[in-house]
């Protein structure tokens, strides 16, 4: 599946994680943005990957799972 038939379903999963940040949900945010961020990553949106890799950050963090929280901050740039 290329990156325009799959964004549809990368926007649904990014309106999830972030209705689950609201919500303090962190493992669901994570999961959502997971996945938004490997659709990113095989699209080869640099400019995605960067944004999706800093939301994953942000919910490692709220989760205290610092180690990961920091790969993925390395990854956001």
């Amino acid at each position: 599946m290329n990156w325009q038939q799959s964004i549809h379903d990368v926007r649904k999963a990014h309106l999830r994680a972030s209705q689950a940040e609201l919500a303090r949900e962190w493992h669901m945010a994570t999961h959502h943005y997971l996945y938004c961020y490997e659709q990113s990553r095989l699209a080869r949106d640099l400019r995605a990957v960067r944004f999706f890799a800093a939301k994953l950050s942000h919910s490692y963090r709220a989760m205290g799972l610092g180690s990961k929280a920091s790969y993925y901050r390395s990854l956001a740039g």
